[in-house]
């Protein structure tokens, strides 16, 4: 399996598992655009419909309830297997997101960065810039 095709389950799940592609593409980061785009890519290599949409909601079909039961579980065991190998590390590792103004990103995140920790390898965490009206505090030095 092609690491495409997995985002691909992985993003089906998501949607499924929140019965919302905006929060699915939340949880995973993505534009709902993107994430629609994904779903649909998927539902054309398979060749069949794996979610009814409707403007409030989206649903599996019966192939996508299905593939859903199949799937699901997989996914989540190769989450915690991963998530199991990066704790037997002793490092952290993941994604920190901070969602606050702007104002308190410049005043207060990235003055003190103090309390931001870096373990091991991890990249420094650098000074905030700003862009496209979003701050970004995890910018190398």
């Amino acid at each position: 399996m092609r690491g495409s095709e997995f985002a691909e389950l992985k993003a089906f799940v998501a949607v499924v598992d929140r019965a919302s592609f905006a929060r699915a593409a939340d949880h995973l980061g993505l534009t709902r655009s993107a994430l629609s785009q994904t779903i649909r890519h998927l539902e054309s290599r398979l060749g069949v419909q794996l979610l009814n949409r409707t403007t409030r909601s989206v649903a599996p079909t019966r192939a996508g309830s299905r593939l859903h039961e199949r799937v699901a579980p997989m996914i989540s065991e190769m989450d915690i297997a991963v998530a199991e190998a990066i704790a037997g590390t002793g490092r952290t590792a993941g994604t920190l997101r901070i969602n606050t103004l702007g104002m308190a990103a410049k005043k207060i995140i990235a003055p003190d960065q103090s309390a931001i920790v870096v373990v091991g390898d991890a990249k420094q965490i650098g000074p905030a810039l700003e862009k496209f009206g979003k701050v970004d505090v995890t910018q190398e030095k």
